[in-house]
């Protein structure tokens, strides 16, 4: 019990003094460039990292440990800041400012149709439920992916993270996305029922889901596929190969390997990133 609240107070001086820091610099350092806070494996920053990279946008990324920053520094991630006053908060804020700031003709001012509308609404409940699926398989399973994935640079050391970081993030995210078995067993249930339509949708052979084009749909459904399916081209981290993973997580993907939804993000991300 005290060693667990020794690593709380141990990051919360370590966060606390990060975000003195960064808040007084940003007050007196003009920034060369947009600066994208982001961590290593996020679908939400996946999103908004491949959609800035195909506007050719310039921009720096700068990688957090996950969970301690959002709670030690009120940061929620990704976040885009433009200039010493303005930040963006998420990924829609993000999509949505820069769709008002480059021509048409690209990803992003692709009408959609009422159906497309409705199923990218329904995207954030999948991605909700994919990080659940992955989470409660590769905590428990695959400990030492997880510790890779949330330090890969972050510039942390990777015994103080695993030592210190790791336990108080692994409680927080267990707790706060409710990875409990029960949570574990539904998100599947539902995650199970989305790729159906996505395959669905997908049947007839077309590259785009809207059976013409690449649009925003294609870029967020691809974006949360991505990590279940062990994209290789994934933008921010090297995703484990299946090999790597031990055999309860194999066991539990596998399923979700070869459907027509997975090779359409395979082949997506072979095109367009």
């Amino acid at each position: 019990m005290w060693g667990f609240l020794g690593g709380v107070l141990g990051a919360g001086v370590l966060f606390g003094v990060h975000k003195v820091y960064s808040n007084y610099a940003r007050l007196f350092t003009p920034l060369k460039k947009p600066v994208l806070y982001s961590l290593k494996i996020s679908h939400y920053v996946e999103k908004a990292r491949w959609s800035l990279d195909m506007l050719q946008v310039d921009y720096e990324e700068r990688f957090s440990y996950p969970v301690l920053g959002l709670l030690l520094t009120g940061r929620t991630l990704p976040a885009l800041q433009l200039s010493v006053t303005t930040t963006l908060g998420d990924s829609d804020d993000i999509l949505n400012y820069f769709r008002g700031k480059h021509p048409r003709g690209n990803f992003l001012s692709v009408e959609l149709s009422a159906t497309e509308q409705k199923l990218l609404a329904e995207m954030d409940a999948f991605g909700k439920d994919v990080r659940r699926f992955l989470y409660g398989k590769l905590l428990k399973h695959s400990p030492h992916i997880v510790k890779r994935l949330w330090t890969a640079g972050t510039g942390l050391s990777a015994a103080f993270s695993d030592v210190v970081l790791y336990p108080v993030a692994k409680f927080l995210m267990v707790t706060l996305l409710k990875i409990t078995p029960k949570g574990i067993e539904r998100s599947q249930g539902q995650m199970e029922e989305t790729l159906d339509k996505l395959d669905s949708l997908l049947a007839d052979g077309r590259e785009y889901l809207n059976g013409k084009q690449l649009s925003e749909l294609d870029v967020v459904v691809c974006s949360l596929l991505a990590p279940l399916v062990l994209e290789p081209k994934y933008g921010g981290a090297k995703l484990p190969r299946m090999e790597e993973l031990d055999s309860a997580t194999r066991d539990a993907i596998a399923p979700y390997q070869d459907r027509p939804c997975a090779r359409y993000c395979h082949a997506l991300y072979a095109r367009h990133r």
